[in-house]
C-alpha cells in the first residue's frame, strides 16, 4: 500500500500543471497516463474489497463520488494522447490540465473518505 502512494505521489508531483512555458511533452504525457493506471488499479482494489464487504458499505458512496472524476479520465486521456501527437499544444495544455484536476479530485475525495491513500 505504502508502494503505491509513494509511486502516485511522484507521478502526479512530477505531473505539475502545464503552461506555455512548460509544454506537454510525451514524457510529461507518460507521466500523466502511468499516475492514471496506478489511480485505476488502487481502486479496482478498494472497489473488490467493497464488494467482498472486507471494508464498510460507506465505500459505495465513496466509490460513486470517485467516478464522477474516473469516468472523465479515458476519453481525455484519449484527447490528451492525440494532441500531444499532433504537436497542438493549446488543447494539450488544457486536456493535460483537465486529466491533473480531475486525478486530484479523486484523491481529494478519497483522501476525504478515508480510503487508504495507498489505494488512491
Amino acid at each position: 500500500m505504502k508502494i503505491l502512494l509513494l509511486l502516485l505521489t511522484l507521478m502526479v508531483s512530477a505531473c505539475a500543471t502545464a503552461s506555455v512555458s512548460n509544454p506537454v511533452t510525451p514524457e510529461r504525457l507518460n507521466a500523466a497516463e502511468n499516475a492514471a493506471i496506478v489511480m485505476f488499479a488502487g481502486l479496482n482494489a478498494y472497489k473488490q474489497s467493497c464488494i467482498k464487504r472486507v471494508i464498510p458499505q460507506s465505500c459505495r458512496e465513496t466509490i460513486a463520488a470517485i467516478q464522477v472524476y474516473t469516468l472523465q479520465l479515458p476519453q481525455t486521456l484519449e484527447a490528451l494522447r492525440a494532441f500531444v501527437q499532433s504537436g497542438d499544444q493549446v488543447n494539450a495544455l488544457q486536456a493535460y490540465n483537465l486529466v491533473m484536476n480531475l486525478i486530484s479530485n479523486a484523491r481529494t475525495i478519497a483522501t476525504t473518505n478515508k480510503v487508504p491513500m495507498g489505494v488512491v
